[in-house]
């Protein structure tokens, strides 16, 4: 809370409260901003402003504002979209001082020429997007889907969204909402399941949990809309099927008042209202496609028109959507007996003698080094049912390419889907009565479709018309690369049958020479269930390098993961991070920075007493002359491992010990040296152990240990002998100094 006079504001923020602090300036002392720390961001108030706003941070946002659902990247975005966001990203109620925090710089930074996009989707049905060119992500631009919608426990009738940082003028004192993190949202319908942008329009195609689809343009103004919904039914009750989920969104009646930036143009509602699983668009042809679990949908995004719609499901699917009872009986006897089935082989193959198993792998092992070179062992891969990771005609992937497809001569705009069962639609944009079909043998899900050009790019609006084309299939088994128009396979590379892994994310890049800019390569990277990356060539699929990334047990880190044009990726490492991995050499983003401080600035080290004289004397004289004796502390403590330190801490107090019993035993040298009058020549310190048949060992050790002393002290062999021949015959069993003439 600050207080001036009548002006009084308490700052209220979600999370928990960990510290703060007042900044104040160098020349009057007075307050300049409050940097307050929660635990789940960092929030910075311009206290020179009598409005106090807050600071726009360029570093260290809360990504997770609202959980975060799904992410996407762009590269090389058009300049002028790109200024478009920055303008209309001005908020005036953000302060317009400086960052109040400066010092350090960054050093040898390669920044990336282009301008890189990230989009992540909300639980709340929100939408940002974050400058990812630099180091760190800024705040570009967002929307919010929710104030299109109406929800059940609807708090404001105007339909205007209630903004962070108004106070609650009704209390005293006034609280205000500070802080972009908001854990809480109204309805789970609204989430964001996948998003999409054109680099060169700056247009944003939104699909949501509910069916909804949402399309936003960067507007330059402020207006008034009064929105409409298009509706596709992908299924009637003609063909049996009973939709039994969540109901559909209700758009708002009354008109929706909107700031500049991005504004909805089409909002289209399908039914069954199933979560959007695919998104695509071709924006010079002004068409949209959108694919959930029962079909796909066309739309023109330039007359807001329904073209057509496709359904993929077939009475097996439609049987299995009806959950009941009997059905899950039936499921759980059928696995119940497969398991026993495995376990019962289990033993069976336990149970063999071992010398017929040496005779069979002695046989295996010379066939194997009579065959000129190894090959990989191909796994047996059974097809698949359709259904065993949901169902059979969810829509995986959509992608649109100008390619041949009705001829060899002729280009034709055309749409290719893949589903869950391994079956990839192809259509025209003419829209024939009977499209051509692919079916995959294994019937995997198919993770994604590109269609490459001669030189093995994939194809754009720029790309020449020169022949071959091909199509590359990635399914979650292999791959596999198809001649058009012909649909004839001409390459496959089987990852599940040779290595026992599934394919995640596929994306194509080319990687770029790091001496050279105009040598390129021309790939494909893909993610594992594994966690690994592997890049292929194109077209030849032949793999070039595959390293481990993440960690197989880390689900949502690999189903998050997005690959970049440049040999880049970026996925969920945590619920409030992304991070940023990049297996191009030629692009690699690490931070080096220095900090400058003022000299007023640096922590004085507490001075340490001088040591006494006697004190350096004998650390001195101890080192006998060999620089390795003189190794610090500190250069002992930086090799300690945290295993090790248990085993340092006995050595140093027995060290601390020995040092304690040689003090004491100097200090009962110097009290005979004073009692008894000086002699002309002191033989050396006589060492008297007494000996028995259990520490005859330890006595010739210590007895080497003696000789390497006193040859290193005195070059006296006859006082050494007859010190040495004077420790066998004693018999007692403790250990004391003597200095006495011989």
């Amino acid at each position: 809370m600050k207080g001036e006079s009548d002006k009084h504001v308490v700052f209220d923020l979600t999370s928990k409260i960990v510290d703060f602090v007042v900044i104040y300036s160098d020349t009057d002392n007075s307050p300049l901003s409050l940097f307050i720390l929660a635990e789940e961001e960092l929030v910075a108030i311009d206290l020179q402003n009598p409005d106090f706003p807050v600071f726009k941070p360029p570093y260290l946002n809360s990504i997770h504002s609202s959980a975060v659902t799904c992410i996407n990247q762009l590269s090389d975005v058009s300049e002028d979209v790109y200024s478009r966001l920055e303008s209309c990203n001005e908020v005036d109620k953000v302060s317009k001082n400086d960052w109040p925090i400066s010092g350090g710089s960054c050093n040898s930074i390669q920044h990336h020429k282009g301008r890189d996009i990230l989009l992540t989707g909300h639980e709340d049905g929100s939408v940002k997007l974050w400058s990812a060119g630099g180091i760190a992500l800024t705040l570009l631009g967002q929307l919010n889907t929710a104030k299109y919608f109406s929800t059940d426990d609807e708090g404001n009738d105007d339909g205007e969204l209630s903004e962070r940082g108004e106070e609650d003028e009704e209390g005293w004192p006034p609280f205000r909402k500070v802080g972009s993190f908001d854990p809480y949202s109204d309805d789970p319908r609204m989430a964001i399941k996948k998003v999409a942008m054109c680099k060169n329009s700056g247009r944003v195609f939104i699909g949501g949990t509910a069916g909804q689809v949402v399309i936003c343009d960067l507007v330059d103004e402020d207006s008034e809309l009064n929105l409409k919904v298009l509706k596709a039914d992908l299924v009637t009750e003609k063909e049996g099927f009973t939709w039994k989920g969540h109901s559909s969104l209700t758009l708002k009646n009354n008109e929706i008042k909107l700031s500049k930036g991005y504004q909805p143009t089409s909002i289209m509602q399908i039914n069954p209202p199933a979560s959007i699983n695919s998104l695509g668009f071709q924006s010079s042809w002004g068409i949209m496609a959108v694919g959930t679990a029962h079909g796909l949908v066309f739309m023109d995004c330039v007359t807001q028109t329904i073209i057509t719609s496709k359904c993929t499901l077939n009475a097996q699917d439609i049987a299995n959507a009806d959950d009941n009872p009997m059905s899950r009986r039936k499921s759980l006897k059928k696995s119940l007996r497969e398991s026993f089935r495995r376990l019962r082989k289990g033993r069976s193959q336990r149970n063999i003698d071992k010398k017929k198993i040496g005779t069979v792998e002695t046989v295996r092992r010379d066939l194997r080094s009579d065959s000129p070179e190894s090959r990989p062992i191909e796994r047996q891969v059974e097809a698949r049912s359709g259904f065993d990771d949901g169902l059979g005609s969810m829509v995986r992937c959509l992608h649109f390419a100008n390619t041949y497809i009705a001829n060899g001569t002729t280009l034709s705009p055309t749409l290719w889907a893949g589903t869950n069962s391994g079956q990839i639609l192809i259509f025209m944009l003419t829209l024939p009565k009977n499209p051509k079909e692919i079916q995959l043998k294994h019937r995997a899900p198919v993770i994604d479709i590109q269609v490459l050009d001669s030189s093995g790019l994939p194809i754009t609006d720029e790309s020449d018309e020169s022949i071959p084309h091909r199509v590359l299939i990635a399914s979650e088994e292999q791959f596999k690369i198809f001649l058009l128009p012909t649909l004839k396979p001409c390459g496959k590379y089987k990852l599940t049958a040779h290595e026992g892994s599934r394919i995640r994310r596929v994306g194509f890049t080319s990687f770029i020479s790091k001496s050279d800019d105009s040598v390129k390569e021309n790939c494909f990277v893909c993610l594992t269930n594994l966690g690994d990356i592997a890049v292929h060539s194109l077209p030849e699929l032949k793999r070039q390098i595959q390293t481990s990334c993440i960690k197989k047990e880390d689900v949502i880190a690999i189903s998050t993961l997005v690959f970049t044009s440049n040999g880049e990726a970026f996925y969920l490492s945590s619920s409030s991070e992304i991070q940023r991995v990049s297996v191009a050499a030629a692009k690699v983003m690490l931070p080096n920075g220095t900090i400058s401080l003022s000299s007023n600035a640096r922590m004085e080290a507490p001075a340490s007493p001088p040591l006494p004289a006697s004190t350096v004397n004998k650390a001195t004289d101890n080192n006998n002359g060999d620089v390795h004796n003189e190794t610090t502390v500190s250069e002992v403590s930086a090799d300690i491992t945290l295993d090790s330190v248990k085993d340092h801490t006995v050595i140093s107090q027995s060290m601390e010990t020995s040092i304690n019993e040689n003090s004491r035993l100097e200090q009962q040298q110097q009290q005979q040296s004073k009692l008894s009058p000086p002699l002309p020549l002191l033989p050396p310190p006589t060492l008297i152990i007494s000996s028995t048949q259990s520490n005859k060992g330890e006595l010739k050790g210590l007895e080497s240990q003696v000789n390497g002393v006193l040859s290193d002290n005195l070059d006296n062999s006859v006082v050494i002998e007859d010190h040495l021949n004077q420790m066998e015959v004693q018999g007692k069993m403790e250990a004391t100094v003597t200095a006495g003439a011989d």
